[in-house]
């Protein structure tokens, strides 16, 4: 590739094995990197306790790896070099491409784009349709405290008028200016820059319309994340309902979460969700309040519990042990040791 003037169709095959030889090579070092960590004092002399001589040990085992690592460093190096030899080929080529389309485009394009002129209409007629998907998304922030599934539906309503309204934006757009969008985007910015200056005035029109859209578009992404944030807050109060019934439960029968799980199972590895709701129909409604002896009856509408089931199944639509007991009996984890939390047992 550095040598002499080579034919692209020696070269690009070339390159290819360059690419593939890269990895490989790469693979190779980061293996090798994770065999020539010294390893830990513990596993050379587990009864040592004397710190001088631990750190005396310390530092001989760094300097032994030391040539080793520095070695793999120089290998990384002459692989990083092969890498940009073959990327700077490739971007000089695809720059040499690019010089010929743009001298074999560009009065086309500068034809086509003056046949059309400052004609605006096509542009004009993207605005009903512009406007429909701005109607679409003013509702959505009025509808906050609407149900999960009503929210969603104004999300998908709103949705389908902004895809509409970018096809027809996107279709016009290609009209405006017909450079094809499956070109390098060098060569693109290019065109676009020696044909611009004959579609003033449509171009102004397309960026004001642009900006409408992308007003709408971010405005649904919003709303959305709004509907799965009151989802989760819905999930949560819906499992923390769960929760009350199975330690009822539980606490009745003197059973643990495992052994619930095995028996609503029949001894297999899940649970389907008609088995689920079968079981959390059964479960005794009425329990003991919070920090009280008076008890209270627990809503818990099957519609929500369907869909926290669905949430938590894996890919099959089944509930396995580790997620039911998610809802059965969750346990918080300590993170990293403290003096405080050392042998603490947290549930």
């Amino acid at each position: 590739i550095r040598g002499k003037r080579t034919e692209e169709a020696e070269l690009t095959p070339l390159c290819q094995k360059a690419e593939e030889a890269v990895v490989v090579a790469q693979s190779s070092v980061d293996a090798a990197r994770s065999d020539v960590q010294p390893p830990a004092v513990e596993d050379v002399s587990p009864d040592l306790k004397d710190p001088d001589l631990r750190r005396d040990i310390e530092a001989f085992l760094a300097e032994e790896y030391k040539v080793p690592q520095v070695r793999l460093g120089q290998l990384e190096k002459r692989i990083k070099r092969v890498t940009n030899i073959v990327s700077k080929y490739r971007k000089d080529l695809r720059t040499a491409r690019n010089k010929v389309l743009f001298a074999s485009m560009k009065d086309e394009l500068v034809e086509k784009v003056k046949a059309t002129g400052e004609d605006t209409g096509a542009i004009e007629g993207v605005d009903p349709l512009i406007s429909a998907a701005e109607k679409g998304v003013e509702p959505l922030f009025k509808r906050l405290r609407s149900s999960v599934p009503e929210m969603r539906a104004l999300a998908e309503q709103a949705a389908a008028a902004i895809d509409t309204a970018m096809d027809s934006f996107q279709t016009t757009s290609f009209e405006v200016m017909p450079i094809d969008p499956a070109l390098d985007d060098d060569l693109r910015r290019k065109l676009r820059d020696v044909a611009a200056p004959h579609a003033r005035q449509p171009l102004l029109l397309l960026g004001q319309r642009q900006r409408r859209l992308r007003r709408c578009v971010n405005l649904l992404e919003t709303f959305r994340c709004e509907v799965s944030k009151k989802r989760r807050n819905e999930f949560s109060k819906v499992q923390a309902s769960l929760l009350r019934l199975f330690r009822h439960r539980l606490g009745e029968s003197g059973a643990d979460a495992e052994t619930l799980f095995v028996s609503l199972a029949n001894g297999g590895a899940t649970i389907s969700k008609a088995q689920f709701l079968s079981f959390i129909r059964s479960l005794d409604k009425v329990v003991r309040k919070e920090g009280s002896q008076e008890t209270e009856e627990v809503h818990l509408p099957e519609a929500e519990v369907e869909a926290l089931f669905d949430a938590q199944a894996n890919g099959a639509g089944l509930l396995d042990q580790a997620r039911f007991r998610q809802l059965a009996s969750p346990r918080l984890r300590v993170a990293r040791a403290t003096p405080l939390t050392s042998g603490l047992a947290i549930a």
